[in-house]
């Protein structure tokens, strides 16, 4: 069973600071919407972007494979300004306010890491799926709370995003919810991802999904 903590929730962060943050970090630093000035910097972190995404890609061929979903939405790189990716930002916010727990040595490395808002911790992914951390993760600090607005809900719907190399694991709302889906439909495709990598890809293209849209 989990264990509720009784620290200090978080704070949740004004539409002004999610901005600043976004200018600074998103818009300002990170490629393709700004100038890198350290190239080797910038190279690593496209690096582990890509192994974030190719690990993401088999976390959804899994997820196929047992029945937990069939679809994906792929959306790229999405606008800083975006409602997923301001709601995203909004939760890290949040819980990095209420103290964020490092998990493993290598959070303060260039890798794929998953970011938890509540308890609000990072572990990088390797860790992550060695089973490290487990039972801090299931020591959650506040119930029954939008990760994104602050809001309480007794129905919370499990949400993971994506910031860079980055997968942000959130708890939200309906509300929430349907404003990041939303935006998403408007703006990415809606893909089937085969179970087996042999079958025929649904691009529709003839190949084997591994050859085509599965690389």
């Amino acid at each position: 069973m989990n264990e509720a903590s009784t620290s200090p929730g978080p704070r949740f962060p004004t539409d002004d600071e999610v901005t600043e943050w976004i200018s600074e970090h998103l818009v300002a630093s990170h490629l393709p919407h700004g100038e890198q000035a350290d190239t080797a910097e910038a190279d690593q972190r496209d690096a582990a972007v890509r192994e974030r995404g190719e690990i993401s890609r088999r976390m959804g061929r899994a997820g196929v494979a047992t029945g937990q979903f069939v679809a994906a939405y792929e959306a790229g790189e999405l606008d800083p300004e975006s409602p997923p990716v301001r709601g995203t930002v909004k939760a890290m916010l949040a819980a990095d306010s209420a103290g964020l727990n490092h998990l493993c040595s290598h959070t303060l490395q260039i890798k794929p890491t998953m970011f938890f808002c509540d308890p609000p911790s990072v572990i990088c992914v390797e860790c992550y799926q060695q089973g490290v951390g487990q039972a801090d993760l299931a020591r959650f600090r506040w119930d029954n709370t939008c990760d994104r607005c602050g809001n309480s809900s007794t129905m919370l719907t499990h949400l993971v995003s994506t910031l860079g190399p980055t997968q942000v694991v959130q708890q939200v709302c309906g509300s929430c919810l349907d404003e990041h889906k939303s935006y998403l439909e408007d703006h990415a495709e809606r893909k089937v991802v085969p179970a087996d990598r042999n079958e025929p890809c649904p691009c529709g293209s003839g190949k084997k999904y591994k050859r085509c849209h599965g690389r």
